[in-house]
């Protein structure tokens, strides 16, 4: 069950994940992110609804996700949650959909995408950018999820506002 009362499948994939070759596909250094993100002064997190659920999957890796229920066989045809390499394999999508403004005004950390300006003005054109990037990519979002135009934030267990970070507290407590 998550937070929101919702409900999300996931199967034991481990005997799968156990012969998969490991994608060690490079995170972004969270030290790194929080000092960029401290130089600003508007900050937006997007939420891309069920992240994973949006990755179409081949033919192929379709097969290899089966499994049984009430007597009947199913196959994820959209990325399950559970692979071993379901984090690598999105994070590298949402890298590349925005390869050319990655670390400029927008960092895409898993299902957040953070978008981080110095100016109102700037913020709301990097937030339509951003938008059209995402619509033309079939990214959903969860806009419960999403906060807008925000001065401090709070993100990957840290506050961030404009010269200054710290950790959450409610990440220690």
């Amino acid at each position: 069950n998550e937070p929101d009362g919702s409900v999300r499948m996931c199967l034991d994939y481990r005997p799968l994940n156990s012969v998969c070759q490991k994608d060690n596909y490079q995170m972004q250094n969270i030290d790194d992110i929080l000092d960029k993100l401290s130089r600003a002064t508007f900050f937006t997190v997007l939420d891309a609804t069920s992240g994973y659920y949006q990755i179409a999957l081949d033919e192929e890796s379709q097969k290899k996700t089966a499994f049984a229920w009430k007597r009947k066989r199913y196959e994820f045809t959209r990325m399950p949650f559970g692979l071993i390499n379901a984090p690598a394999s999105f994070q590298r999508i949402m890298d590349q959909i925005f390869s050319d403004e990655v670390n400029e005004y927008v960092i895409p950390y898993l299902d957040d995408i953070i978008i981080f300006s110095e100016t109102e003005s700037d913020h709301l054109n990097h937030l339509e950018f951003v938008f059209n990037k995402l619509r033309k990519h079939n990214i959903y979002l969860n806009k419960k999820k999403c906060n807008f135009m925000k001065r401090e934030i709070k993100i990957l267990g840290h506050i961030i506002k404009k010269t200054e970070r710290g950790i959450d507290p409610q990440k220690i407590e």
